[in-house]
């Protein structure tokens, strides 16, 4: 009357989110850490080039004072 059930049993199911658990307890940290070295990379990269408009700056107006007139 009842044949073969076509599901997943409960044990299937809780191997498989303890292997995603596993998984993320890895992936998560790893992934955090990669996103704060990128943000350092464009901070760096950031102020590199601030330093190289500072120089064109002073190389064109011979000071690092700006005149206002305002």
């Amino acid at each position: 009357m009842y044949g073969k059930s076509q599901g997943f049993t409960l044990t299937e199911l809780m191997i498989t989110v303890a292997v995603l658990a596993i998984l993320l307890s890895i992936a998560i940290p790893t992934y955090s850490n990669q996103q704060k070295k990128n943000r350092l990379e464009d901070a760096r990269a950031a102020l590199i080039e601030n330093v190289y408009f500072m120089e064109q700056f002073y190389i064109k107006k011979h000071s690092f004072k700006q005149n206002s007139t305002t």
